[in-house]
């Protein structure tokens, strides 16, 4: 059976027949486990009978208490966080953004004041919307020579995208394994308890590391996302050249 075994006593940096300590294994095992979906995940239950708390705790749900948004204090965070990554997006694939911008000058309307678009917070033209609140778009704006210049445009940046969002990636698995490695001093900090005890300690005590790690990986899914857009872009712009 995979998972500590609930209540098993360890010793500090007591190696396991692989090679490793408690503290290697479990630090992997948490990252790993990180990466998955939500849920009761394989390894974090030890026999069916640790199920039964979450049945009798889900079986009739107090629906007045059921939370369907960030608290205060987590909407901030979450927010910060996801200023800083895409604030580090349009830095690091500024080129990007900006084909992006020329493509939408040709195909968009934008809000007007006093003879003047309309910007963001970010500098980026304000597009007028219809009543679904979609950009209005005419692709008929889009002549020939115009698609041809996007494409060359895209195609000879596609090599440096995708070497930053190698990049990124890399950055991302350092992170990771900075996190591991706090996990793992952590857990060997307490020097007596069970498995689940010191695991406990080992979650506290990389808690920073761990967020930078989950950081680090949407800004790494991030830059892959934008990587394939412009790339899907650059076929549709191809295909639409051949007709």
């Amino acid at each position: 059976m995979r998972g500590p075994i609930r209540g098993l006593m360890v010793k500090a940096n007591q190696s396991r027949q692989s090679g490793e300590t408690a503290a290697q294994q479990l630090s992997r095992e948490a990252s790993r486990i990180s990466q998955e979906p939500l849920g009761i995940s394989e390894g974090l239950v030890a026999s069916p009978m640790d199920l039964e708390p979450h049945k009798r705790r889900f079986r009739s749900p107090n629906f007045q208490r059921l939370r369907v948004d960030w608290s205060t204090e987590d909407q901030i965070t979450l927010t910060k966080a996801r200023e800083a990554a895409n604030k580090r997006l349009q830095k690091e694939f500024a080129d990007a953004f900006h084909i992006m911008n020329r493509l939408y000058d040709v195909i968009r309307l934008p809000i007007l004041i006093d003879g003047k678009p309309k910007r963001d917070e970010n500098g980026w033209i304000v597009w007028q919307i219809d009543e679904y609140n979609y950009p209005i778009e005419n692709w008929e704006r889009l002549t020939h020579s115009i698609k041809d210049d996007l494409l060359y445009s895209i195609t000879s940046k596609l090599f440096n995208w995708e070497q930053l969002s190698q990049d990124a990636w890399a950055e991302a698995m350092y992170s990771r394994a900075n996190w591991e490695h706090a996990f793992s001093e952590a857990f060997d900090e307490l020097m007596a308890g069970t498995v689940q005890d010191r695991e406990a300690r080992g979650r506290l005590g990389s808690v920073d590391e761990r967020l930078f790690a989950v950081f680090l990986s949407t800004y790494s899914r991030k830059t892959e996302a934008l990587v394939r857009s412009m790339d899907r872009l650059a076929l549709r712009l191809r295909d639409t050249l051949r007709t």
